[in-house]
């Protein structure tokens, strides 16, 4: 129980927060992170997490690792991130799960500012259409991919393609 762990670190008089996941193969993480949180890296976030609350918590997060087996990554969770992250470097996305609520269009791009490195080892290749077709990626300069999604991606659109790589 995440109330549990939470007051046992507030007897320590020790301002932390918690969360708890589970994931599809009956494996759980516990993440504790000390307030306010200095750290510029977080590691296997699924859509549970609540990276993105009002007080900006993880504002000097630059390097994000998600993973979910559960639920997959939307547009909208996309967006979030972009706005919440605005120091966000790194990005690394592992999820096979194919994306419900696909936005086809291309005219209201994502836009992260700041990221350098793109990792995409473990996709459904939604995720690389979400990233380099509704996504403005000006800084990118590091992409990890897998050919056969990268050849399927700029196949299907060479001018869209072009302007992220």
């Amino acid at each position: 129980n995440v109330n549990t762990i939470r007051q046992s670190f507030r007897r320590q008089q020790q301002s932390v927060d918690c969360v708890l996941d589970y994931f599809n193969n009956s494996y759980g993480q516990c993440q504790i992170y000390s307030l306010p949180f200095s750290g510029t890296r977080l590691d296997f976030i699924s859509n549970r997490f609540p990276i993105f609350d009002d007080k900006n918590t993880f504002l000097n997060v630059n390097i994000l690792l998600l993973f979910d087996d559960v639920k997959p990554y939307e547009d909208a969770f996309f967006r979030v991130i972009a706005r919440a992250l605005p120091h966000l470097k790194s990005l690394e996305v592992i999820n096979r799960l194919e994306q419900q609520e696909k936005s086809n269009t291309i005219t209201n791009f994502i836009k992260f500012t700041n990221l350098v490195t793109l990792i995409l080892p473990d996709i459904h290749i939604n995720y690389a259409e979400q990233l380099f077709y509704r996504t403005h990626l000006p800084h990118l300069v590091e992409l990890l991919i897998h050919y056969e999604p990268l050849l399927v991606i700029v196949t299907e659109n060479q001018q869209q393609a072009r302007v992220n790589c």
